[in-house]
């Protein structure tokens, strides 16, 4: 008789999921398929309280919101996420199963989706979770992370693309962490958007994941030593990751990041999805 074993994972990687952007003909067979990343975001106040899928608005419509051309063959109507579903419990431990869930993009030919007043000039939405019995599952929102509120970014810190390069994951679909580093001032909106650069080697796969920055050390939020400072690591939620920089034929390996803010601009609008079609 084996005894099972508790294993830990970071709780960011709790709030990943990969994605696969699909169209699904009328009898739900796959035509085609991409990969993706998103993350899990909860609202607790306003109308439009809930948990949300949050990704790249370039996920959920194929369109490149820079040249307003299809990326690929197809414009995806579903989303596949791959998360845990709670099997059991036993005392302190939590039994999971790896399960696929699929969410439609679209009702009666409607976009679901919660994307910025700016529409696609921001590489963003927000889904809603409408998904029965929601709390069998192991989800984790990133803002419910413990995340460090009063830690500030600065140019040149450390940061983290936690998501899914080419489709790949690890042990039990958990999500590659690729570090990176702020390449560009973050107080200041890269060519005037909600926008700052990080420095790093990301892959296809990886649009839609989050962007967290880390602080190892004293952390003294007032300023000086007191009872708040904090000597340990310390990390915060950076934005929203949306692919490299053009096609980096110079090599300079830089990608977006929209800004954290944009998610409540997002939610606060409740500006629905235009179909691909109207664009």
């Amino acid at each position: 008789m084996t005894t099972a074993e508790a294993v830990r994972i970071s709780q960011f990687s709790s709030a990943v999921c990969p994605l696969a952007m699909q169209r699904l003909d009328d009898g739900y067979n796959v035509l085609a398929s991409a990969a993706g990343s998103g993350f899990f975001w909860r609202r607790t106040d306003g109308i439009r309280k809930g948990l949300y899928l949050i990704t790249n608005w370039h996920n959920v419509t194929g369109i490149n919101p820079e040249t307003g051309r299809m990326m690929g063959q197809f414009i995806p109507n579903a989303l596949m996420l791959r998360v845990r579903h709670i099997s059991r419990r036993d005392g302190e431990m939590t039994y999971t199963q790896l399960w696929d869930i699929s969410i439609p993009l679209y009702s009666k030919e409607v976009p679901i989706w919660f994307e910025h007043t700016a529409g696609a000039k921001v590489d963003c939405v927000a889904i809603p979770m409408l998904i029965d019995d929601i709390d069998s599952y192991a989800i984790k929102p990133l803002n419910e992370c413990g995340l460090q509120a009063d830690l500030m970014p600065d140019v040149g810190m450390d940061c983290f693309v936690i998501g899914y390069p080419k489709g790949l994951s690890g042990v039990g679909a958990t999500p590659v962490w690729k570090r990176a580093s702020i390449a560009t001032e973050p107080n200041f909106d890269h060519e005037k958007q909600p926008i700052v650069l990080v420095d790093t080697a990301t892959r296809e796969g990886m649009s839609g994941s989050p962007v967290i920055f880390r602080h190892n050390g004293v952390h003294m939020p007032s300023g000086g030593l007191d009872r708040n400072t904090i000597i340990g690591t310390v990390e915060n939620f950076l934005g929203i990751y949306s692919g490299r920089i053009g096609d980096d034929v110079f090599g300079v390996q830089l990608g977006r990041v929209w800004k954290a803010r944009v998610i409540d601009e997002i939610l606060d609008s409740g500006t629905m999805g235009k179909h691909p079609n109207e664009l």
